[in-house]
């Protein structure tokens, strides 16, 4: 999902989430809870994202926490050296 890939950015995020209760209900299911996990707010309603908007990066040192966590979690690989560590290992195998 585009959320894991903008994280390795270190950019403030935000969550439009309107549906997020059929996803944690039968319709796909979930693998964590992105309520508890998320570096930035659940907005529900088109009002909350413009009023998050203004106050992104205000507000972002409110998430440092959850972003270092969920950056641990989702990209401790995403350091720019990801290629060069599967090339090694191919090379390895030879």
């Amino acid at each position: 999902s585009v959320m894991f890939d903008f994280s390795v950015t270190g950019r403030p995020m935000m969550f439009f989430v309107p549906d997020i209760e059929e996803y944690r209900g039968e319709l796909r299911g979930v693998h964590f809870d992105l309520a508890e996990a998320a570096p930035g707010p659940l907005l529900h309603t088109q009002d909350e994202v413009v009023a998050a908007v203004t106050t992104i990066e205000r507000d972002a040192p409110l998430y440092a926490e959850k972003y270092r966590a969920w950056q641990e979690r989702f990209n401790s690989h995403d350091d720019g050296h990801s290629a060069e560590r599967v090339i090694d290992r191919l090379l390895a195998m030879e």
